[in-house]
């Protein structure tokens, strides 16, 4: 829901001013992408539900098999030869990925407003490193079309660079959010409720 938001509000800055035209169809866009948070509640209200009920009430063990699953591509990648960049960053995503999960299970039942504090940074986590465990078998697929020579050459190879991009630029960002995940509840602790 946040990154339609985002994404929306990115083409309006793209279009610049005739963003902002009914003609473009990107400010219905806009408009769309931004009720759905409203609909839908909160991010909040959703990241809780994952941070409470699909990892700590299953003590982690859904997640894990999706982690398993997200290294054999991982291993895959690294198999490629051309691939290793792509193969590197997921694997450090994944790792944060583990090691934020980690910490929740560790702290879940006694910390439990430290944990929420940080779940909507570990949604967004999960986020970013399914996203980049996805476009990673997509590159694989695109390598294996264009060593079979099969497709469209030009087309797979901008697919592999497309993965290429999103490693360089979105899977980086795995790492702050697990740090945020780790660190916003002590960080809030920190206020004193006279301050609100």
């Amino acid at each position: 829901t946040e990154m339609s938001l985002e994404v929306s509000s990115m083409a309006v800055q793209v279009h610049g001013g005739m963003g902002f035209i009914e003609e473009t169809g990107v400010a219905q866009m806009y408009r769309d992408a931004k009720i759905l948070t409203i609909y839908e509640g909160t991010t909040a209200i959703q990241a809780n539900d994952l941070v409470g009920r699909k990892i700590l009430r299953e003590n982690g063990e859904t997640l894990r098999e999706l982690i398993a699953d997200m290294r054999a591509t991982t291993d895959a990648v690294r198999g490629d030869g051309t691939l290793g960049q792509i193969a590197d960053t997921l694997t450090d995503a994944i790792d944060a990925l583990e090691s934020a999960t980690d910490w929740l299970l560790a702290n879940g039942r006694e910390r439990l407003a430290e944990v929420l504090a940080g779940a909507v940074p570990y949604l967004y986590l999960l986020g970013t490193v399914s996203g980049g465990w996805q476009l990673a078998r997509l590159a694989l697929a695109a390598r294996g079309g264009l060593a079979a020579g099969q497709g469209d050459g030009a087309y797979l190879t901008s697919l592999v660079d497309l993965v290429r991009f999103y490693m360089a630029t979105i899977g980086p960002q795995a790492l702050a959010h697990a740090e945020t995940v780790r660190e916003a509840g002590a960080a809030l602790n920190h206020f004193d409720e006279a301050s609100f």
